[in-house]
This record gives C-alpha cells, structure tokens and sequence, in this order.
C-alpha cells in the first residue's frame, strides 16, 4: 500500500512553507482533544447512568427487591418471599432474567384477586400417541387439598377440565390468549382468559342501565405454556366465586338484620 503524499495531490513545497504540514498537526490535535472529550464523557455516563446488574440464579433477595425499587414496587414480607420464590424457580430454567420478565412475575404474582383456590401441583401429558391427560391439584383458602385427573382434546383442556371437577362451579371459557413476554424458546408465556358463569351472574351497565351477562378475566405467566394457562383460569374463578361469594352475603344481610330486629 502507498501512501499519498503532498506532492501527489499538487501541492510540491509544502513540505517547506508548513503550511500543509500545519494544517494535518492541527487535525491531528483536533482528534486528539476529541478523543480525551469523548473517554470524558463515556466515564461521565458511567457515573451518572451506571449499568445495572444482570439478575441470574445467583442473584439474593436484597439484589432482587433494588430491582423492583427501580420498577416502583416496595413489597416486602411475605409477597417478597413470594415473588423470590417465582424468581428462581424461572433463573433455574433461564440464564438471565430480563426486565419484562420481571414485570411479567409480579403481575402474575402481586395483582390477583382475593385466593381462594391456588394451584398446588400439576402434571400433564400429551402426545400423537393417545389422549392428553393433566393430574392437578389444588389448594383451597383454608389449606384444604384436592386432586382431580382427566382427558381432554390438548393438556390445557384436560387440565381445566380438571379444576372444574374440584371447584364444582360451572364456567364457560369465553376467550383465551397466550403471548410471549420475550424472545427465544425459554420465553415466559402469559396468558389471559375471560369466563363467565352459568347465566345467573349479572351486572348493570354503568351507561345503558341495562342488565348484563358478567364476565371474569385471569391472568398468569409461567415458562410452561400449560402452566401459564392454569394460573390464569384459576386467577378468573377466584374473581368468580368471590363475586358470588359477594353477592350472597348481600342477599343474606338484610335477612339477618330483619331477624335480629324481630
């Protein structure tokens, strides 16, 4: 490789006025303040911009609850303990946990409605060589267990199918959506279901005044897509039945006033 010089470019002597010459140190002394202003500022960035740990199976408690500090969530207690327990039960499975799936655990974990059931444990099986099948067991308000088995079309319909033998309550599954938090085949799925009850659950509308079939969403994330499924239909029958339960205690208060008074 050749390297050009003044000469080549018409400009023969420059060598003795300087003032070529000048002008590439000046260049040069240019670059080299911008090199300095730049490291400047990349340090500076640094210091008021710092970089934030990346959270993985080794990651304790205190590191997680500064992380979701920096979200604008300060629990503690028992829904840290909660929240810490989903943490790492998804690090065992990824290497790093984003910030999405973060968000993703603390809905599924934090935003719930009142429990009245939650899921204790679940198996489910499928496949091209027969009927899928899904054992699942709940755990009821007061610690009660109960464990259910059946089939169905796909696990997620032989698991949900599995509930309603234990909750005894009739819903009829309305819409159902999964979606992956973030990229790559170890994503966390979540998922939204909307049910609605036998008929008898109304509701007026704040608009029309007219009455309304009531329906009841759930939601819930995991990295098992069938997994994900149940959180979420649990999460919409626990709004159901604390509606009924509700509803119930309405109706049976003015009866209860009316014989207290007689």
């Amino acid at each position: 490789m050749r390297i050009i010089s003044p000469e080549d470019i018409g400009l023969a002597g420059a060598n003795e006025s300087g003032i070529v010459l000048g002008n590439f140190s000046a260049q040069q002394n240019k670059l080299n303040v911008w090199e300095a202003v730049s490291k400047h500022l990349h340090s500076l960035s640094d210091i008021i911009f710092p970089k934030r740990l990346t959270l993985d199976l080794y990651s304790g408690r205190h590191a997680l609850r500064s992380r979701l500090l920096e979200f604008g969530y300060e629990i503690d207690g028992k829904e840290l303990d909660d929240v810490f327990k989903r943490f790492k039960e998804v690090a065992e499975k990824k290497k790093r946990i984003s910030d999405e799936d973060l968000e993703a655990l603390i809905s599924d974990e934090i935003f719930q409605p009142p429990v009245i059931w939650s899921l204790g444990e679940l198996q489910a099986t499928c496949g091209t060589l027969g009927l899928s099948t899904a054992t699942v067991k709940l755990i009821a308000s007061d610690g009660e267990e109960r464990i259910a088995c059946s089939i169905g079309t796909g696990p997620v319909d032989a698991a949900y199918k599995a509930i309603d033998s234990i909750v005894e309550v009739p819903a009829v599954l309305k819409e159902y959506a999964l979606t992956a938090v973030t990229e790559g085949i170890d994503a966390i799925a979540t998922t939204r279901v909307v049910i609605s009850g036998d008929g008898s659950h109304t509701a007026t509308h704040a608009l029309t005044g007219q009455a309304m079939h009531r329906t009841f969403s759930g939601s819930g994330a995991a990295m098992d897509i069938v997994v994900s499924s149940v959180r979420a239909y649990i999460s919409a029958l626990n709004k159901m039945l604390g509606f009924v339960s509700a509803m119930k205690a309405s109706k049976e208060t003015p009866k209860n006033i009316a014989s207290s008074i007689e």
